[in-house]
């Protein structure tokens, strides 16, 4: 699996929120190239997770409850994504990266998610925190 991509929550928020115009575009650009089989990324649960809270009360127009669940699903049951999931190692390893790196619990937790799955490249917007933790690759689609 090493050199394989994993979305973080930000692009996918970007790709359905429209108020930052230029985000949105490059967002929407990955997905569809997913859409299009061109592209094969993974996603942890944690991401739809985060995606779901995000799109329902952060963004400057929140999308409804139901309308979010039914782009949750979408996430979930779409074969260009590849769904990975938090083991319990990978709680206690994600501990051990926020005491060591001061990186957020939740960014730590996708970090320690993506190296058990031997996933060593991020796309998001927040590379700071991740450029932290030793051997992960990060890609600003938004720079």
């Amino acid at each position: 699996m090493n050199g394989h991509k994993l979305l973080d929550t930000n692009v996918l928020v970007y790709a359905f929120d429209k108020s930052e115009t230029q985000k949105h575009e490059k967002a929407k650009k990955i997905i569809e190239a997913c859409l299009a089989q061109k592209e094969r990324f993974y996603i942890s649960t944690q991401n739809i997770s985060e995606f779901y809270h995000v799109i329902t009360r952060y963004v400057e127009k929140p999308v409804s409850k139901p309308e979010a669940r039914r782009l949750c699903e979408k996430f979930i049951f779409f074969s260009g994504f590849v769904k990975i999931s938090p083991t319990t190692h990978a709680l206690l390893e994600a501990m051990e990266i926020n005491a060591e790196t001061g990186v957020g619990y939740w960014d730590a937790l996708i970090a320690a998610t993506m190296i058990e799955n031997g996933i060593t490249s991020i796309i998001t917007e927040n590379g700071k925190d991740f450029r932290k933790i030793l051997g992960l690759v990060v890609s600003n689609p938004f720079a």
